[in-house]
């Protein structure tokens, strides 16, 4: 099992494959991250 996580602005999977990797592409497909209002 692989941790998927949101931080600094991008997502991160710990899996070893390198930029991209299928976990990351079918998060995307899934969620929708829409930046926060300033208060």
């Amino acid at each position: 099992m692989y941790r998927l996580g949101y931080r600094d602005g991008r997502w991160a999977c710990s899996c070893p494959a390198r930029g991209r990797c299928a976990h990351l592409l079918a998060l995307g497909l899934v969620v929708a991250l829409e930046p926060r209002e300033a208060a």
